[in-house]
């Protein structure tokens, strides 16, 4: 048995007895639950840093992706002005075409009055 001081206000000389065992049983969940607090505190700052990884990483991402699609509708802008290069350009060649073919056929039309004096 382990004796104690008596737990009061008053300044007595009191003491309680307690079985050796009941101290030692206390004592050790004590410690138990002490370390248990501290690993369960160590996974929580261990979990916190993980989510602000990852918190980070998401960031990283959303702002890839936005820089993605301004590239994405800048080239769809780009795609549109050089379909509309092409079609200017095959307007321009027909355009060539049929001036060739007219100025073809006009100087023809003059070469034969000129050569059979008709």
């Amino acid at each position: 048995m382990l004796t104690f001081p008596a737990l009061s206000q008053n300044s007595s000389t009191d003491l309680i007895s307690v079985p050796r065992s009941s101290v030692v049983n206390a004592i050790t969940k004590y410690n138990d639950c002490k370390l248990e607090l501290q690993y369960s505190q160590e996974k929580l700052f261990a979990t916190e840093a993980k989510f602000k990884l990852q918190l980070e990483e998401i960031n990283n991402l959303n702002n890839l992706i936005a820089n993605k699609d301004v590239e994405v509708t800048t080239l769809g802008e780009l795609l549109k002005l050089k379909e509309s290069e092409i079609k200017a350009l095959k307007k321009s060649k027909r355009v060539k075409f049929w001036n060739g073919a007219a100025l073809g056929f006009g100087s023809g039309i003059v070469a034969m009055f000129t050569i059979f004096q008709i």
